[in-house]
């Protein structure tokens, strides 16, 4: 048996077009027999919703950029950590041993790659802490870095200064 050869009508991108065209303005026409004051009430919605969608992702990029500040401050953290634990740097309950972040990155195994931005500068502190009993050597100092970046700047910064 032959089998019928079935003629479908094949959707060429010129009747695509016009297919989608005709649905447009059939929508359009439908949304111009809505009252004026319906319409003018779905686009301040839609304007909202535009704004909202925005910020939405705004604020989530925006997160990504700040963790990756706060792990730079971590880093920095270790870095001032091993710098002190292995040059013998003690640190009394009165004062505390503060490095630059330039010095970290030329003293330290604090790589050029952590800095985001060129125009970042920050410290490390370290001083003793009298909180709790060391069990282990770095646990007898506590550290903290503070950046100043563009776009960022770390909380109490200029504590230190």
């Amino acid at each position: 048996m032959k089998k019928k050869k079935q003629n479908k009508k094949k959707m060429t991108f010129a009747k695509l077009k016009k297919a989608f065209i005709e649905a447009i303005k059939e929508l359009y026409a439908s949304f111009l027999r809505i009252p004026v004051k319906v319409r003018y009430i779905m686009g301040v919605w839609g304007v909202l919703l535009f704004l909202l969608v925005s910020l939405i992702a705004f604020s989530s990029t925006n997160n990504k950029r700040l963790n990756q500040y706060y792990d730079m401050e971590e880093q920095m953290n270790v870095a001032m950590l091993d710098y002190v634990t292995t040059h013998s740097i003690y640190a009394t309950t009165d004062k505390y041993f503060k490095m630059s972040l330039d010095a970290l990155v030329n003293e330290s195994s604090l790589s050029t790659d952590v800095v985001l931005d060129d125009a970042c500068i920050g410290y490390s502190i370290v001083y003793y802490n009298d909180e709790k009993e060391a069990e282990k050597e770095t646990d007898k100092y506590r550290v903290q870095s503070f950046i100043h970046c563009k776009n960022y700047t770390s909380k109490q910064y200029n504590d230190y200064k």
